[in-house]
Formats: structure tokens, sequence, C-alpha cells
């Protein structure tokens, strides 16, 4: 059993749901938030209700400061949260997409309209993550994948480590950014 299932199974989560929250996590260290205080408790409630237990709460805390850490270090070591090689290809592209519905849904915790008022590459950015999303979780169970696949989807895993690495560093550079949750 591999680290993301066990991860998975102390938390409750099912299926894809921890990349989802990886990816939200990440979101939302990129937008300078932190999971601390009422309107974190809150969100957490309306989407994942079974991490507000007081174990799994302090779970998350930790995994959230483990994301900004690796992202703040900017030597590219943060890694998205996904099951290992030896899960098979739909399962790993599954969670890969929901990983990066998961940061957009993070980053739209800055108010959108700024996101596009920087000067870098972010709505371009954006764009290639709601695509890359679109595309992973459309794959469906039966889809018999090729050797090139596989390469591509490791291409696909290491864009996004570079992505969410030039995400953080834009955002936490720009002087537009302002949380909506507070």
């Amino acid at each position: 059993m591999g680290e993301y299932t066990r991860l998975s199974e102390r938390l409750g989560l099912k299926d894809s749901e921890l990349a989802e929250l990886h990816g939200t996590l990440a979101g939302l260290a990129c937008s300078g938030l932190s999971p601390d205080g009422e309107a974190w408790t809150s969100f957490v409630a309306e989407h994942w209700e079974t991490l507000t237990q007081e174990d799994r709460a302090e779970l998350v805390a930790s995994l959230f400061a483990q994301v900004e850490k690796d992202l703040a270090a900017g030597d590219l070591g943060f890694e998205p949260l996904l099951p290992d090689d030896g899960t098979d290809f739909f399962q790993r592209a599954q969670c890969l997409g929901f990983w990066c519905n998961g940061l957009l849904y993070g980053l739209a915790q800055v108010k959108p309209e700024w996101l596009g008022a920087t000067e870098t590459d972010i709505p371009e950015q954006l764009r290639d993550l709601s695509e890359i999303a679109s595309r992973l979780t459309a794959i469906g169970e039966a889809f018999q994948p090729e050797e090139a696949d596989e390469a591509d989807l490791v291409e696909i895993h290491e864009y996004l480590r570079s992505l969410v690495q030039s995400l953080y560093f834009d955002l936490h550079q720009s002087p537009v950014r302002q949380p909506l949750l507070q």
C-alpha cells in the first residue's frame, strides 16, 4: 500500500479526493491563504466534512505546511500528491486531472479578475490547467494506454510541477493579490 492510499484512508477520503484536496492546498498556498481561522474551518466543512475531525484537521494543516514549505523553497522540490507509478493508468490520470481541478479551485480564492491583472503568464497557465484537467478527467476506464500515453502523463506531471512553482512566485510577488477567503 502506497503513501497516497494510506493518507487517503487516514483522512477518510475516497478515490481522487486526496489529489483534489492536495491541489486545492497548493492553490491556497499560491493564493497566500493558510489553513486556520473560521473561514478555513467553514471552507473545509463545506467541501470535505470528514476533515473537520480534530485529528484529520491537524493532518491537513500539516499537509498544507509541507506544500507551502516545498513551494517556498523554489527548488522544484514540490510534488503533487498522487498515486504511485504502480497504480493503473486510469487512476493516475484521473487523480492528476482532479489535482488540477483542486489547484484551480484554490487559485480561485484570489479575486479572479486580479489573476489576469498581473504582468505574467498566469491567464495562459490557468487555461492550460483547465484544459489538462478536462482532458485527464475525461479519460474512460476502458482506455487502453500505450507507451506514448505513459510518457505523456509523466511529461504533464513535470509540467504541472514547474507551473505551480511559477504560479506561487508570480502570485506572491504580485501587488494585486487579495484573497477572497480570509
